[in-house]
């Protein structure tokens, strides 16, 4: 078994969310796991840099893994700290999840539809009765690092997010299919809500992280959209590898898309993060 208990975590949070500090200090110490806190950065202007920076820190500041990296904004949601064994070799453990997912890292994809977030894309598969397999999703708010190869690769990834100014999520779901990433089949922690701004304290936003995760299969194919883009997907196996990648069949400039009519105005921009 995994027991949370076992496994130091640092908490990320600004030194003037006062409420969101209070409230995980009492959580984490009510679970009895042994935490800090890491203050988030707001010198360098830009918000993607701000965050790699913080969660620099926040990596740095363990001498080896297994260790935890959590936003400040939590509630958990199992009735135990302990959770089944995961499967032998795997480098990442994701306690929360989100609706959102990536399409692949390539440049044909990058150039037509740049490096974005897209709502209903997360990708995940069935592995055992307990856990799934992530292969993109964008979330970064409780994570488990198991392995050195993991902490190697997820630190390489926010370095990338700091030089290239990309959120760090974005780059975590790029590196999934070369890592052996898995989640619980249902969400350890999620948003608390009432830890929200206001703008996002809302049903829509409730969803992506208290929502179960959908189980992808091969030749399975979704809708998913950014603030750009509609597509239309297939998940496919990546060339020498048991990884799923999403493959793009037709796509719609949101133009485009709100004339065929693929867009609930009322959703636009909501789901994204």
């Amino acid at each position: 078994m995994l027991d949370l208990r076992n496994i130091p975590a640092a908490i990320i949070n600004l030194p003037t969310q006062h409420a969101r500090r209070a409230a995980m200090g009492e959580r984490f110490s009510q679970l009895g796991i042994a935490h800090h806190f890491v203050d988030g950065v707001t010198r360098y202007g830009k918000k993607k840099k701000n965050v790699a920076a913080a969660y620099a820190a926040a990596f740095d500041g363990f001498a080896k893994p297994p260790f935890m990296i959590c936003d400040d904004d939590l509630m958990f949601t199992w009735d135990s700290t302990i959770l089944p064994p995961p499967p032998e070799g795997a480098d990442i453990l994701y306690l929360g999840k989100s609706q959102l997912g990536c399409l692949p890292d390539r440049a044909e994809y990058n150039d037509l539809y740049h490096r974005r977030a897209y709502a209903d894309l997360a990708l995940a598969e069935a592995l055992d009765e307990n856990y799934l397999r992530l292969f993109s999703m964008i979330s970064s708010i409780a994570i488990v690092i198991l392995s050195e190869r993991g902490r190697d690769r997820y630190r390489l990834e926010i370095t990338k997010s700091y030089n290239r100014n990309m959120a760090v999520d974005v780059r975590y779901a790029y590196a999934m299919p070369e890592l052996n990433v898995i989640t619980p089949r249902k969400p350890v922690f999620v948003e608390d809500m009432a830890l929200q701004p206001h703008d996002k304290n809302n049903e829509v936003r409730r969803l992506v992280t208290h929502a179960s995760l959908p189980v992808s299969y091969e030749g399975e194919r979704r809708v998913g959209q950014s603030m750009t883009y509609k597509v239309e997907v297939e998940a496919r196996r990546r060339a020498g590898s048991t990884a799923l990648d999403w493959h793009v069949l037709q796509s719609w400039p949101l133009e485009r898309a709100h004339q065929l009519g693929f867009v609930d105005e009322d959703e636009v921009g909501e789901a994204m993060l």
